[in-house]
């Protein structure tokens, strides 16, 4: 869906592809025939996130 809510929007194709451990991955989209874009990163639990909100105090 677009950001103004209206329309369907653009199809999207992704893929994941995670080490054997399951602890480091690569992530592909696709947008449209010529458009990719990829990110490489690490797995973290839930936990580790804090503080997401903008103005949120340490």
């Amino acid at each position: 869906m677009f950001p103004d809510g209206k329309g369907a929007g653009e199809q999207m194709i992704r893929w994941e592809f995670l080490d054997a451990a399951e602890k480091n991955f690569v992530g592909i989209e696709q947008h449209g025939e010529t458009e990719f874009a990829a990110a490489a990163g690490f797995v973290v639990e839930e936990y580790e996130f804090t503080h997401l909100l903008p103005g949120a105090a340490e």
